[in-house]
């Protein structure tokens, strides 16, 4: 559980604006809070541990769809996490387009 001031959390939700490395380490290792954020189609993983040391990336959009969660590394961070399969249309309000999977610690 982390604590900003006297507000304490256990997860931080975020939109796929905020998916990057710094931030995820940020919420792991700094706030000591698991996350749950959105990720771009195009975001490359490392389906193992060896996949990662040997550098085998791939698209995060090519895992199949029927999988309920997959255990992902990514390359700038030397934990794992495990995304899961979710399609949220945005409004025309906000941005036209599509975020396909989320990341959760």
């Amino acid at each position: 559980m982390s604590a900003i001031g006297e507000f304490r959390f256990d997860y931080v939700l975020a939109d796929s604006w905020y998916s990057s490395a710094e931030n995820m380490n940020c919420c792991k290792k700094e706030l000591n809070s698991g996350f749950i954020i959105a990720l771009k189609s195009n975001r490359k993983v490392a389906l193992s541990l060896e996949d990662k040391e040997n550098k085998a990336y791939i698209s995060i959009e090519t895992l199949q769809s029927g999988q309920q969660t997959v255990e992902v590394w990514f390359e700038e961070l030397d934990f794992s996490a495990v995304a899961c399969k979710a399609s949220f249309q945005k409004t025309k309000m906000i941005q036209s387009g599509r975020c396909t999977w989320s990341v959760v610690i």
